[in-house]
């Protein structure tokens, strides 16, 4: 595997934009005015995050350097293992801190076990080493409440940071093409040996490893001798404004940096031959089984990864009017969007979602209005086809095509790289190739040799 890696990411020319100059940072109090990091979170529940501070330590042995990460749930911390030996090198890591809040506490612990499973299911498996699991658990006292701590190796960076890199940008096909196979290997160990379907896989959940532990050294000892920012919001909690940009990546690393899926927050365990129901994904990755209600699968994942091509080649979405006039995620425009680009859904694919439209949800969630909906047709709306399968309101279908959608490569890439994606952004879940299909596919032809 460590031979094959280094086959594909060794192909890469200089592509990479010169660095910038650091932004300056130092302790100096944030304005109370403007909301930062996970205070930006809808519904922010500042008793919900655990305090946490930079010199803090946990389970008497991680001793928190500076945040670098935030979300809905959770904080992230790079912290120094101090359980260390002189001869030693220093060795850091990055510590999740959960929330700890009824459903969240549970949420947290099913992300435990799933990793636990994941980690240990076959590390025989290609694919196993392209996912990441964390690798120390314990729990730490917050305002009243306890909250689940994971540990993992620290990574350098999302890859829509490393994006950033290139120019434009947008990462070169040929890269695109690397990391798909990688990423392809990795989802294939989720969905056919451990029964695991992501379901939200995004930018931000596939990190890229670091090039060198002293890039994470160096920047750790920067962060001791800068400070944080910080505010006091309005319970006295102090929060830390993140810093995640490691420094320059000399472009000699880049063939180095290996893309993980990581974050297994919302994943869900699905068995063989079953489907399941619930409202997954992230909206403008929402692949229309869920919307339509037909139950989904593993192959919601490939939907997934189909999409992130155009964020990575283009620097945007595929689907990129998911939202109305207020912000709202609108089922109609975004079911629009896929109409014009990929037709029309087959018939099968519309009587099956009738077929399932009493289908309940085991938990109802709440929609922008702030009712309980139980169906997914009480929360994404509908029918949105005729009986001959039409779509109802016309108005809403932008006129493009999908041949359009890629105008920064060539004609011979677009073709390839479309004709790729084609059997991922399929309507019909059977009509999409699974990861093992996939990594057979042409397109990869020549990639290791």
């Amino acid at each position: 595997m460590e031979s094959m890696i280094s086959n594909i990411l060794n192909i890469f020319p200089t592509w990479l934009k010169p660095s910038r100059p650091e932004a300056h940072q130092d302790e100096t109090p944030l304005s109370n005015d403007h909301p930062i990091d996970e205070e930006t979170v809808p519904g922010y529940d500042s008793t919900e995050y655990c305090p946490v501070g930079p010199g803090d330590v946990f389970h008497d042995r991680y001793k928190m350097v500076t945040k670098v990460g935030w979300g809905g749930s959770s904080t992230v911390w790079l912290a120094r293992d101090t359980k260390r030996h002189i001869f030693q090198r220093p060795r850091f890591v990055a510590v999740k801190v959960h929330n700890s809040s009824g459903g969240n506490s549970t949420d947290a612990a099913e992300e435990r076990n799933l990793e636990e499973y994941i980690a240990l299911r076959n590390r025989q498996h290609q694919g196993h080493a392209f996912i990441r699991t964390h690798i120390d658990v314990f729990e730490v006292p917050g305002l009243g409440r306890w909250h689940l701590c994971l540990v993992y190796e620290p990574m350098r960076e999302p890859i829509w940071q490393l994006r950033q890199r290139f120019p434009g940008g947008r990462f070169p096909p040929a890269l695109v093409k690397a990391y798909y196979f990688i990423l392809l290997h990795g989802l294939d160990y989720l969905h056919t040996e451990c029964g695991i379907v992501h379901t939200d896989l995004k930018l931000e959940n596939i990190l890229v490893s670091c090039e060198n532990p002293a890039t994470i050294k160096q920047f750790a000892e920067k962060q001791m001798k800068r400070g944080m920012q910080r505010k006091i919001d309005s319970t006295g909690r102090a929060v830390y404004l993140s810093t995640g940009d490691f420094g320059a990546l000399n472009i000699a690393s880049l063939r180095l940096l290996v893309p993980m899926i990581t974050d297994f927050g919302h994943a869900q365990r699905l068995p063989a031959l079953a489907s399941g129901f619930s409202a997954i994904q992230p909206d403008q990755y929402r692949a229309p089984e869920v919307i339509l209600g037909c139950g989904w699968t593993y192959s919601a994942d490939i939907w997934n990864l189909g999409l992130l091509m155009w964020n990575l080649l283009e620097g945007k979405d595929l689907f990129s009017q998911v939202h109305d006039d207020q912000g709202r995620y609108s089922s109609w425009i975004h079911l629009a969007e896929m109409v014009a680009v990929l037709g029309l859904p087959p018939r099968r694919m519309l009587d099956l979602s009738n077929e399932r439209l009493n289908y309940k949800w085991q938990q109802p969630i709440e929609n922008p209005e702030g009712e309980l909906c139980y169906r997914p047709r009480e929360y994404f709306g509908g029918p949105f086809f005729d009986r001959k399968g039409a779509f109802l309101d016309k108005k809403l279908i932008p006129n493009r095509k999908l041949e359009d959608t890629l105008p920064s490569l060539s004609v011979e890439e677009r073709t390839t790289f479309l004709e790729f994606a084609r059997k991922m952004i399929q309507w019909a879940l059977e009509e999409r190739k699974t990861a093992v299909q996939l990594l057979s596919d042409p397109f990869f032809d020549g990639l290791c040799e």
